[in-house]
């Protein structure tokens, strides 16, 4: 499962909403990175994951470091 992190600032965002919580929110192009990874092969065999793209880096990296089943 892919997630942004949260609301992420797209044209569905509400008229009344603060500015400073616009400003906050984060870009659609957040999704990015992981979107591209997962259609990788270095991908291959990644299942059962909850990736947030917000902290795509983080997961990223613990993703790197786990042993890999020998195939």
């Amino acid at each position: 499962m892919l997630l942004p992190g949260g609301a992420t600032e797209t044209g569905m965002t509400p008229d009344d909403t603060a500015e400073a919580a616009r400003q906050s929110l984060p870009r659609p192009e957040v999704m990015c990175p992981p979107v591209l990874f997962l259609a990788s092969p270095e991908a291959a065999g990644v299942t059962g994951e909850r990736i947030v793209a917000r902290d795509f880096d983080a997961w990223l990296a613990a993703f790197g470091s786990r042993p890999r089943a020998a195939g």
